[in-house]
């Protein structure tokens, strides 16, 4: 006589799925697109309990939502102030959100936030502050 047991797939929700939690953490960018971050910029993301996000670009604060299922990540739509910025502040910043824009799954690795987009391309590394 055989047993067979049936596991349902995808069952698992979004923390356990990905082995972390992301609700109530806070990050700062070390990387976009490969290259590292300005250390004299300072680009933060956070997220809440509730599946909104909020941070710094660099030089203006954005808030907004986002939808995690498992490994996935979308942001949606980010609302900005828009202040003037200098140079340095305003390149990051645009590269960040862009980043945050074509963000289509996630990873944590050795403490490191990993964004990728849809074509396993880390567009962003963060580090946890």
């Amino acid at each position: 006589m055989f047993s067979i047991l049936l596991v349902q797939a995808g069952s698992k929700n979004a923390e356990e799925a990905s082995g972390v939690s992301l609700a109530g953490t806070e990050w700062r960018v070390l990387e976009l697109d490969g290259k590292s971050a300005d250390t004299n910029v300072t680009s933060t993301l956070v997220f809440d309990a509730d599946g909104a996000v909020s941070g710094n670009g660099g030089c203006n604060a954005f808030r907004g939502d986002v939808d995690i299922e498992g490994t996935t990540m979308k942001f949606g739509r980010l609302a900005s102030t828009m202040m003037a910025c200098e140079d340095a502040k305003s390149v990051q910043e645009a590269v960040f959100h862009a980043a945050l824009s074509q963000t289509a799954a996630y990873s944590v690795q050795d403490g490191n936030l990993m964004l990728v987009d849809a074509a396993g391309k880390t567009v962003a590394r963060l580090g946890a502050v």
